[in-house]
């Protein structure tokens, strides 16, 4: 597993296990085969791609779009949007999505 600590300033593709303590600046983008766990923030949008795996801690600013993967939200979102009706985001008790849809 990548851990990405710190600042990391502009987009991120996410293509395999990745761990973020600090804080993204841009958007991140989950493929298929990728694992995403967000402990820190994401200033941005997060893009959860068909069969990518998502577990949110810590923060997203943006909107987290969920078009097909595995998406645990423990944290807090801004904006929250299901694109596959058979594959939708869990939220976990604790959690706060402000806005739907």
């Amino acid at each position: 597993m990548t851990t990405i600590g710190g600042t990391h300033d502009g987009d991120l593709v996410v293509d395999e296990s990745v761990l973020i303590t600090g804080t993204v600046l841009g958007n991140i983008d989950v493929q298929s085969a990728g694992r995403l766990e967000l402990n820190g923030s994401a200033n941005s949008n997060v893009t959860v791609a068909r069969d990518a795996k998502a577990i949110v801690r810590g923060t997203v600013l943006g909107t987290l779009t969920n078009a097909g993967g595995d998406v645990d939200i423990w944290g807090t979102v801004e904006r929250l949007k299901d694109l596959d009706p058979n594959r939708r985001t869990t939220v976990h008790p604790g959690a706060v999505v402000r806005n739907r849809g």
